[in-house]
């Protein structure tokens, strides 16, 4: 764990924590140099092992190969005096999708729409270069506020991304290891096979759900129950869970009430 006024790299000053994400810890840091404050995001142990370091390296090329308004821009990639990799990116202003629905509820149909249509364009971009993310989720659709006003949402975290194109790309997950989140991992993903594009699909249709409804459409107390349910489960339609949702909705999810 680093502390505030720790200097990485001789080149990046500690603010303080800003949370986890997939491999590494992140902090806000500032720039001595510049002066601006970015997003540093540090692997957890100088001694993580080679595929945690070969994954790690894979988010920093795989996110700098996207530029796309609704993506996360990567700044720099380097490794600090310590052996530890770190990777810099543009500091979002925030909140994340998660805590928009933790602290709001559901969405209203056109702005849930609005949001799916920048976040779908972006990983759009990540299938054309050949990346799945592989782990869409709200907590990894963060809102941004630029000093004109503008406000946009960009995905983040391609620590878990696979990328299909790269002819020498190091297999990094064993048969049946599963990396990511289960309530929004399509059931591929949970049974350890290859993920593809239709898999990201199947996760942002996990999000519009719960941003429709402020639900997810498979809810357990334990993972393995909750990966039972994403397996072989039957989702309730939308209009179900939050009354005075239009009925095509539920037509477009593909969703049909079990006591029918």
């Amino acid at each position: 764990m680093l502390t505030p006024g720790h200097v990485v790299d001789g080149r990046y000053e500690i603010l303080g924590p800003l949370g986890a994400g997939g491999m590494g810890q992140i902090y806000k840091a500032r720039r001595v140099t510049l002066g601006d404050e970015v997003a540093l995001k540090v692997l957890l142990s100088p001694e993580a092992d080679r595929e945690a370091r070969e994954r790690f390296l894979r988010e920093s090329r795989a996110s700098a190969q996207l530029r796309h308004p609704h993506i996360v821009s990567i700044l720099d990639f380097d490794m600090d005096a310590d052996g530890r990799p770190f990777l810099v990116m543009e500091l979002l202003s925030g909140p994340s999708l998660r805590d928009e629905i933790d602290l709001g509820g559901a969405l209203g149909p056109a702005r849930a729409a609005e949001v799916l249509r920048v976040v779908a364009s972006a990983v759009q971009l990540a299938h054309d270069h050949g990346i799945t993310h592989r782990d869409l989720k709200p907590a990894n659709i963060v809102a941004h506020r630029y000093g004109s006003g503008d406000r946009v949402y960009k995905v983040i975290d391609f620590g878990l991304a696979s990328v299909a194109t790269a002819p020498d790309v190091t297999r990094l997950t064993l048969p049946f290891t599963f990396l990511g989140t289960i309530a929004y991992s399509p059931p591929e993903q949970l049974a350890g096979e290859a993920v593809s594009p239709a898999s990201d699909q199947y996760s942002l249709a996990v999000v519009a759900y719960e941003m429709l409804t402020g639900k997810r459409p498979f809810e357990a107390p334990e993972p393995m129950a909750l990966a039972q349910q994403v397996m072989t489960g039957t989702t309730s339609p939308p209009s179900s869970v939050r009354p005075g949702l239009p009925a095509l909705l539920d037509a477009a999810f593909g969703a049909r009430d079990p006591q029918v």
